[in-house]
């Protein structure tokens, strides 16, 4: 649901110029994605996490994703790691002076994670209806209301 709250800021109109809370909004939306994800593409043999629902279910999960899929995921777990171990949860000596360094050498684009996290959910809801003859429950949320308040602030700021 949180990528579509960003979804929803980056398609309205200049959301950028509103700055303040709508930026650190944007900020906390995104790390608190990325602490998620790094949980979810989690490879630890102790975690219940998509790796290890991954390894179990093998079979289920290459008829419903093509392997270009898989190595996307595989790719953004390698990346998100890098996140996890130098800066999100754990602090790197070598990076404490500049933690804009390891997002760097990490090269996660914004477009892939929305890609990645969206492919997750879909492997697993298919996966939930396999087993319990319905989707996840998950609430609709498009994200329109965040394009519809930006655009407002705009307009009554005289931002458009």
């Amino acid at each position: 649901m949180e990528w579509k709250v960003l979804k929803g800021m980056e398609n309205s109109k200049g959301w950028t110029s509103v700055g303040g809370f709508f930026h650190i909004a944007n900020i906390a939306i995104y790390n608190d994605m990325m602490a998620r994800m790094i949980k979810v593409l989690d490879d630890d043999a102790r975690s219940s996490t998509f790796m290890s629902i991954k390894k179990s279910e093998e079979k289920f999960i290459s008829a419903n994703a093509s392997s270009g899929d898989i190595e996307l995921i595989e790719s953004m777990k390698t990346k998100i790691k890098t996140i996890r171990t130098k800066t999100h949860f754990h602090i790197d000596k070598h990076y404490v002076s500049n933690p804009q360094e390891v997002w760097s050498d990490a090269d996660i684009k914004t477009d892939e994670f929305f890609q990645v996290i969206e492919l997750v959910f879909n492997i697993l809801n298919k996966l939930h209806y396999f087993y319990f003859k319905t989707d996840f429950p998950f609430s609709s949320y498009d994200g329109k209301d965040a394009t519809w308040i930006i655009n407002l602030v705009n307009k009554e700021e005289g931002w458009e």
